[in-house]
């Protein structure tokens, strides 16, 4: 099957001397629908070509001023696409080898036995001229096709290890321009984030468009675009991102960005795989670990660019209140529900409760942080109260029967490099801060600047430890001459024996006391009364006993007067100063320590009470209105 093609589009020039074969061939032709012209010799027919170049040239050989051979000479020299035939009646085989070797297509006999011979001819010429055009549009074509290939895998190479969509869109407006050779063309990536379509970048110096709210705006927007065009892609089924690019090969394009959305599901799907690592499994904010990374990251960013970065830290107050009275479930969701608002770019009033650049983070338990890069101290605090605000404000479940009557938040703010010089003592100013503000009475926002001076500080000491000891009993108010003081220890080993000239047997009168008390403490059938009696027998003999004679100096043989810290030997007696008077009574120890023990029986003193408290027995026997009163228990 013959290539397709008009004959009425193929030229053909005749040339030959003869004006009756050049007459006959040129109507011949034009009656089969070729479009001819005539000359009559070669310099005619050049000076034709100079005008309007043809296909096929039909030239006899042998002619006068330029030969056939000649004229292919020219011919293929200046107009090496036109295809020679050459005419003879003279022809030899050297002849035609030469013309063949010159560049001619074939040559005809003349006289022409058959004139059908001639259109015949001219189609096969015009058919390789044909399929000669035809290779080279496949030829062109295909160097264009090698070109672009090797510009498209130059531009899509650097995106196959991209892993993050910064990077990929980073990448992809580098590399547009080189797809098609094109240094100054326009592109940028916009991302869909809270409503509205944000420019992150472009590759340009013109500064990045605001916010819009429908993509099908560019158009408006991005007025030195030209032949704009935007390509949307889409993740777990909404769409997130767009690529803007003046479009200047459809063809090539439409292969690179083939390759960016296979690069954008992978990047998409890595970033899923990482959040699992970096969230926290019940709020789905960032988790502790990815916040420690963060944090260092950012102070590294602001000493680089000396600028502020800020810590805003705070925990739900009565959290464990709110978990005891409505159970761990309702807990969980009203993390979640503080998370979600707290992830939220805007806030229940319109205004901001996150950038796009703040990092919000569950710090542990019901506490929550925000990194808040770029923002000085008064920004942050501003920030703070607004949080604040919008958390008090919301309609959490159960918020009224909180203790503050709603679900609130104590808030601590510091800031780099006004408070602190690495992100350690960031986060301790901003948790002391914190708990400021709880002990300022909760659900406020307290800065590093608001925590006290080390001077107006109220430290907090720890409880007094728990001694063991025995209890020491100390007169500070009455005179050392009107009373007698003892000091009672329990379990403590015996003193050394004192020197005297007649062997004591001595014991500690705490033992005695102790023994005693236990006595009256283990027979439950011993009436109180008794004991009260015994005290007041105690207490009449006492009264009514002879002043020992020249007291308190001289004492009758085997008493002695006794001083704080002194301890009684068993047998001793002991001098009671009278009240009123310089002379002193003397009793017998072992009544006394009877008269102690059921006077303690009888006032309730428990067991394992430390120590004994003398010196009101003491007092007690030295004031009239107590003896009565003591008397009196005794009538009841």
């Amino acid at each position: 099957m013959g290539l397709e093609y008009k004959k009425s589009l193929v030229r053909i020039l005749v040339v030959d001397d003869e004006d009756s074969i050049r007459g006959w061939l040129t109507e011949v032709l034009k009656d089969d629908g070729w479009d001819v012209s005539s000359a009559k010799n070669g310099k005619e027919a050049l000076e034709s070509l100079k005008k309007k170049p043809v296909h096929i040239i039909l030239s006899d050989i042998n002619m006068p001023e330029m030969t056939g051979i000649e004229l292919l000479e020219a011919v293929k020299k200046d107009f090496s696409s036109t295809e020679f035939v050459i005419m003879t009646s003279h022809a030899t085989l050297e002849t035609a080898v030469k013309a063949v070797q010159l560049g001619a297509y074939d040559y005809l006999n003349k006289p022409f036995e058959d004139i059908s011979v001639v259109p015949k001819k001219i189609e096969r010429v015009a058919e390789r001229i044909m399929l000669r055009q035809q290779n080279a549009e496949l030829l062109k074509r295909l160097k264009l096709a090698g070109r672009d290939l090797k510009l498209l895998l130059s531009s899509i190479a650097p995106l196959s290890g991209l892993l993050e969509v910064e990077e990929l869109f980073k990448s992809c407006l580098k590399n547009l321009p080189r797809l098609f050779d094109y240094p100054e063309l326009k592109a940028s990536w916009w991302s869909h984030q809270d409503g509205k379509w944000h420019c992150l970048e472009t590759n340009g110096t013109a500064e990045k468009p605001e916010p819009i709210e429908d993509i099908e705006q560019l158009d408006q927007v991005l007025t030195d675009y030209q032949k704009i065009s935007i390509n949307l892609f889409k993740y777990d089924g909404r769409v997130a991102d767009a690529l803007v690019y003046e479009n200047r090969n459809p063809n090539l394009s439409k292969a690179f960005i083939h390759q960016v959305e296979t690069c954008y599901q992978k990047v998409m799907y890595h970033k899923e795989i990482a959040s699992l690592a970096n969230k926290d499994g019940l709020t789905k904010l960032y988790n502790h670990r990815y916040f420690q990374e963060r944090i260092r990251q950012e102070f590294s960013q602001a000493k680089r660019q000396k600028s502020f970065v800020s810590l805003v830290l705070m925990d739900v107050d009565n959290f464990k209140h709110y978990n005891d009275t409505h159970g761990h479930p309702a807990g969980d969701k009203l993390l979640k529900e503080l998370a979600a608002l707290l992830a939220r770019h805007e806030g229940a009033s319109g205004d901001n409760m996150k950038r796009v650049t703040d990092i919000v983070a569950r710090y542990g338990g019901e506490e929550f942080v925000m990194i808040l890069p770029f923002t000085p101290y008064d920004g942050a605090k501003v920030k703070a109260e607004r949080v604040r605000e919008a958390i008090q404000a919301y309609a959490f479940d159960h918020a009224d029967q909180q203790p503050l009557g709603c679900v609130s938040v104590s808030v601590g703010v510091a800031t780099f490099p006004d408070h602190a010089d690495d992100p350690a003592e960031l986060i301790q100013l901003a948790d002391k801060a914190l708990y400021h503000a709880k002990r300022s009475g909760r659900n406020r926002v307290a800065g590093a600047e608001d925590l006290p001076k080390k001077s107006e500080e109220i430290v907090e000491l720890p409880p007094p430890p728990i001694v063991e000891a025995p209890a020491e009993v100390i007169a500070e108010s009455l005179p050392t001459e009107e009373f007698v003081a003892v000091e009672t220890s329990i379990d403590l080993p015996p003193p050394p024996q004192p020197a005297q000239e007649e062997p004591i047997q001595a014991d500690l009168l705490n033992s005695m006391v102790q023994e005693s008390l236990d006595e009256a403490l283990e027979d439950d059938s011993k009436p109180e009364e008794q004991s009260v009696k015994t005290l007041g027998g105690i207490l009449d003999s006492i009264e009514d006993s002879e002043p020992a004679p020249d007291a308190p100096k001289d004492l009758l043989p085997g008493t002695k007067m006794m001083e704080f810290g002194d301890v009684i030997p068993e047998g001793d007696r002991v001098a009671v100063p009278a009240d009123g008077s310089d002379t002193a009574a003397d009793v017998d120890i072992d009544d006394l320590v009877s008269a102690i023990g059921s006077a303690i029986h009888s006032t309730s003193i428990k067991a394992e009470t430390p120590g004994i408290d003398l010196q009101s027995f003491t007092e007690n026997l030295n004031d009239e209105s107590k003896k009565d009163s003591v008397k009196g228990a005794k009538e009841k």
